[in-house]
């Protein structure tokens, strides 16, 4: 339990560092600045539904990629006595991924006047639970690049 902590802290960085490899940094800058352009043309912080609604995605997605660092951190594949990848967690990686779209999109639809400033968002949470995913795929199957 004492290793966990200083593991998840370490995989979260990792997780984020992999956002500037070049295929992860060109689609984060494309996406940074569709977000940053929504928010100055369509102002979606002047209604409080936004408001509330903005929260809940951000918690429901910060929650998935919390759930997928420690999946990763608790099913590790040791390479030096490697036996095979951990499938049971990686189904779980792969099913966690799916909600996160589904989530993603379920909120770019019901929010009407704001879908630029919802599509801009959800992109960067996927973006970065893919640096996350790309990190818990590595430690899952005990494969490191």
């Amino acid at each position: 339990m004492l290793a966990f902590v200083p593991a998840f802290v370490r995989y979260v960085i990792w997780g984020f560092e992999v956002l500037v490899l070049p295929p992860y940094c060109y689609a984060a800058i494309g996406i940074v600045v569709s977000l940053v352009a929504a928010i100055i043309k369509q102002k979606p912080f002047s209604s409080s539904e936004v408001r509330r609604d903005t929260l809940r995605i951000v918690a429901a997605q910060l929650l998935i990629f919390i759930v997928t660092v420690s999946i990763a951190v608790a099913g590790y594949v040791d390479w030096t006595n490697y036996h095979g990848a951990n499938e049971r967690a990686l189904h779980l990686e792969t099913a966690l991924g799916a909600v996160s779209v589904v989530l993603s999109i379920y909120w770019v639809i019901r929010i009407k006047g704001y879908r630029w400033y919802a599509a801009s968002l959800s992109l960067l949470q996927l973006l970065v639970l893919a640096g996350a995913n790309f990190v818990a795929g590595m430690s899952l199957t005990g494969t490191w690049l």
